[in-house]
């Protein structure tokens, strides 16, 4: 272990055990940003300081996809352009096959709404759903698009400039929104911008870059360390909400400094104990993300129309306990899916996960055969 080396480990396309655990441990915490903690008080802090999330799992992406080496940097990116649309546009048609068939049987004349110009530039450029159900696809939507730029930046050989691009994308992020209120932003009628492409994919894959390239200095396993700049992150992002509503500027509450510090702290050190003890969480953490995300929006969205045709004391209860409901059923769900699976398909556990790394390995075996042809 004396002569292991944190880099040589991630260049050779291992994915690491950690960023797996850190993945399943993020999703009940999804599930909070998106349907809220139990409780009034202690609910709405949780729930925001929950948002972490989003920030973690960009750091994550931006980290494996945007690897040292810019030939298999540009294969894993245009990987991703095509992976992430697809599901970008899967789930677009079945959020909005779902959605259009409730307001429809609710008798609502949503046509006309949906279709403004106003809700359209929302959508495409803002990146905000314009539906009842569907809110968690602007992540997928603004990682699509970030990858599209990403990929861009790399063919014209400009990703290389990319500290510069972050300091200016990092610095619109928090005018736009932390800031905004104190600054009276106003943009085309918008007091501040949440969070799209813009003001958090792209950032936030580029610190995941960032940390990529400095993995040496920054992943070095300093578990207190990590632990306290969570913590400190954590305790920063309230206090920034209680100062901001204290002096009559809080807007929105997306883009916290003390946010995207826990997110980082969060994402090193998960990289940083890449052979961290087998578990479930190590061993499905990237299947169970995807499956979780798919599944939660429709997920709560039948447990609440169930829950009020039952009537009485069912719907507020479920209101209030919706993002640990709703959790737990997408849990079991998925789990039932990965039997399916496993009995049709019968793949080891172990393996189960590994779909980038082989891909990455066979990428660079094509390189050496290439090379191995020239010389």
């Amino acid at each position: 272990m004396e002569d292991f080396s944190i880099s040589e480990y991630y260049d050779e396309g291992k994915i690491g055990k950690g960023a797996n655990a850190l993945r399943f441990l993020l999703l009940p915490f999804m599930c909070f940003v998106l349907f809220g903690f139990p409780g009034d008080d202690i609910g709405g802090i949780v729930s925001t300081l929950s948002r972490f999330t989003a920030p973690a799992f960009f750091i994550l992406y931006g980290f494996f996809v945007l690897v040292g080496d810019r030939d298999v940097r540009l294969e894993k990116l245009r990987r991703a352009v095509k992976r992430t649309g697809l599901t970008f546009l899967v789930l677009f048609v079945v959020y909005f096959a779902i959605n259009a068939i409730y307001l429809t049987a609710t008798g609502v004349d949503w046509i006309p709404e949906i279709f403004r110009k106003r809700m359209l530039f929302e959508f495409l450029v803002m990146n905000l759903w314009p539906m009842p159900m569907g809110d968690c696809i602007w992540f997928i939507q603004s990682l699509f698009y970030a990858y599209v730029i990403l990929f861009a930046l790399e063919k014209l050989r400009l990703l290389r400039f990319y500290k510069p691009l972050l300091i200016i994308l990092l610095l619109f992020m928090l005018i736009s929104g932390e800031f905004a209120g104190i600054i009276r932003l106003d943009i085309m009628g918008y007091t501040y911008i949440p969070g799209n492409f813009i003001t958090r994919a792209l950032p936030y894959l580029l610190i995941g870059m960032f940390i990529r390239e400095n993995q040496e200095t920054l992943l070095k396993p300093k578990k207190g360390v990590y632990i306290l700049s969570i913590l400190i992150g954590l305790g920063l992002a309230y206090l920034e909400i209680e100062l901001l509503y204290a002096t009559g500027s809080l807007i929105y509450s997306g883009h916290l400094l003390g946010l995207g510090l826990a997110a980082i702290a969060m994402c090193c050190w998960a990289l940083s104990v890449p052979m961290i003890g087998s578990s479930f969480a190590t061993a499905h953490g990237r299947s169970y993300t995807r499956r979780i995300y798919a599944l939660c929006q429709p997920v709560a969205f039948l447990l609440t129309i169930a829950a009020e045709q039952i009537g009485r004391y069912v719907p507020d209860i479920v209101e209030m306990f919706l993002s640990v409901i709703t959790y737990m059923v997408c849990l079991l769900l998925a789990f039932l899916i990965s039997l399916i699976k496993f009995k049709r398909y019968a793949p080891s556990i172990s393996d189960e996960d590994d779909d980038d790394e082989s891909d990455y390995q066979d990428f660079r075996r094509k390189k050496a055969e290439q090379t191995d042809a020239v010389t």
